[in-house]
């Protein structure tokens, strides 16, 4: 349970406009107001009815009923009318662009980083990219440190990966670690992604910028020193400093690495960059079979909606996903199961509220607010005198 709760802060999942990712036609309240405004639309709504409840249960005093039907027929209306312009807005036709294929090779975790098993998740990923290749998709996406080093200064490993890519002559998108050297000891560890072209060259690299604390780095390890024996194993990365837009045949893409993809101001500026396309890769072994692994995978669907961009997950044992710009699910794999999934990317005209101007209702609600406590100031004043 403490876990569990822990996650819920770290990652953000408390708020309940999560709820709504498996219902595209609510979802697209997010486009408009963000997961913040969806959230408070839900609480307000639900609270609505209890007070409702309240005044005609506990209460019920006949001249408490037309309140009991505000605090019934306005929610529902507003609920009903919300539902009508997510039905109308996800009926919208969307433009095919091209195709994707996404590898879940299903590594486990206990042995994902034993140098023993690096040749046979090696031997996993040319399986899988081979199967890909044969829908002829137009790019290839590898999960989270799907190859299992710093893929650029490791001259065997890059000559691999740069000959899977070659023989299936599709881009690929390629999760690894990286490096940077200054001097001979002094080195920068990083979480990272290589975009290779179809003749197998490395044209794109993008560090992640959002790292997971305690788990990618520690922060104010200066002052926490005591930590160090606890996480020293799981990473020390340095977090990179800008978003990337790589392309592959009529479109283009940005790429969020694990859990930058739940943090609605990442995403937003990761697609400031003028991609199509979201991609978000990952290794959610670190679950289990918890409800994180769903949790995770769903915050990410709601990103997709909220930016009205379709999202390609790649994840290591699941759950990778395929949605369309309003955050229809269009296919997705099992949690632990070796998988190769394909779709077509499917693009919007129309860009998001949400995406041009980002969490405005919070604004809003504190200019209101704002004024609201100004007027009742100034009412108790002058009833006041």
């Amino acid at each position: 349970m403490s876990v569990e709760l822990g996650l819920l802060v770290v990652f953000r999942g408390g708020q309940v406009g999560y709820a709504c990712a498996p219902y595209p036609a609510v979802l697209t309240f997010t486009s408009w107001f963000g997961v913040l405004g969806l959230t408070y639309f839900i609480v307000w709504f639900n609270s609505s009815v209890a007070k409702g409840i309240h005044l005609g249960w506990f209460q019920n005093e006949k001249r408490n009923l037309k309140w009991i039907l505000t605090y019934f027929l306005v929610p529902a209306g507003i609920l009903g009318g919300v539902e009508l312009c997510g039905v109308v807005e996800i009926s919208h036709p969307c433009k095919e662009v091209g195709t994707i294929s996404i590898l879940q090779p299903n590594i486990d975790q206990s042995v994902k980083w034993d140098k023993k098993y690096e040749t046979n998740t090696f031997n996993e990923m040319q399986n899988l990219t081979q199967q890909a290749s044969t829908k002829k998709p137009d790019l290839i996406l590898w999960p989270e440190t799907a190859a299992p080093s710093f893929l650029l200064w490791s001259s065997d490993d890059l000559t691999r990966v740069k000959n899977m890519v070659f023989k299936s002559n599709i881009p690929a998108l390629v999760g690894c670690l990286d490096l940077w050297r200054s001097g001979i000891q002094m080195e920068t560890a990083f979480n990272a992604a290589i975009h290779f072209d179809s003749t197998g060259k490395p044209v794109g690299l993008y560090r992640k910028r959002h790292l997971v604390p305690f788990g990618e780095y520690v922060p104010f390890q200066k002052y926490l020193l005591f930590l160090g024996p606890v996480v020293r194993d799981l990473g020390n990365f340095e977090p990179g400093s800008v978003y990337c837009r790589f392309t592959a045949g009529k479109f283009s893409y940005t790429p969020l690495i694990c859990y930058e993809a739940i943090f609605p101001q990442d995403v937003r500026l990761a697609l400031q960059t003028g991609a199509d396309v979201l991609v978000n890769i990952s290794n959610d072994a670190w679950y289990g079979r918890t409800a994180s692994a769903y949790q995770h995978a769903m915050m990410a669907v709601v990103r997709s909606a909220e930016e009205r961009k379709p999202l390609f997950r790649a994840a290591n044992t699941g759950i990778s996903l395929i949605t369309d710009p309003y955050g229809r699910l269009l296919d997705q794999t099992p949690l632990y199961q070796e998988a190769v999934l394909t779709g077509n990317v499917l693009v919007s005209s129309e860009s998001s509220w949400y995406y041009r101007f980002g969490n405005w209702i919070v604004w809003f609600g504190l200019f209101i607010s704002l004024g609201s406590f100004l007027i009742a100031i100034r009412t108790k004043l002058k009833n006041h005198d």
